[in-house]
């Protein structure tokens, strides 16, 4: 059995995933710290959605890293979900004046990034490093 040695770039998404994932478990924790503000939500929802992303980006890293077969499709579903589900909030929670400011520069990063995201998962070495990892 050769050596299957993970491409380059699947760690550099993997280490992304996890920043991703970091930035959410912080969120998570900050939650239940939370001063008694007005909000335009529920308290509860901070916890779903930094929950929820913690732990996604969470099972993406450790299945592309672990060349889990189900790990890219579940890294672009979960990707799609997460752009649809910050563009929901972006417009129908912020209305900062700083979010109708620099909604371009948003819009302009969420392309790069998703182009970037199912970029790497369609390169040749990756698609080859998941089917020789699960033949």
């Amino acid at each position: 059995m050769p050596y299957n040695r993970r491409p380059a770039l699947l760690i550099v998404i993997c280490l992304g995933l996890l920043a991703f994932s970091a930035i959410h478990i912080a969120g998570l924790v900050a939650s239940f710290r939370l001063p008694d503000l007005p909000l335009p939500f529920p308290d509860w929802y901070l916890l779903v959605r930094n929950g929820l992303w913690g732990l996604s980006g969470l099972i993406a890293a450790g299945g592309l890293f672990f060349s889990r077969s189900w790990a890219p499709s579940f890294t672009r579903w979960a990707g799609l979900a997460f752009v649809l589900w910050y563009w929901s909030d972006r417009l129908l929670l912020a209305r900062s004046d700083y979010a109708k400011r620099s909604w371009l520069a948003a819009a302009t990063i969420t392309l790069i990034a998703v182009f970037w995201l199912f970029w790497i998962l369609n390169r040749p070495s990756i698609q080859d490093f998941f089917r020789e990892s699960t033949s």
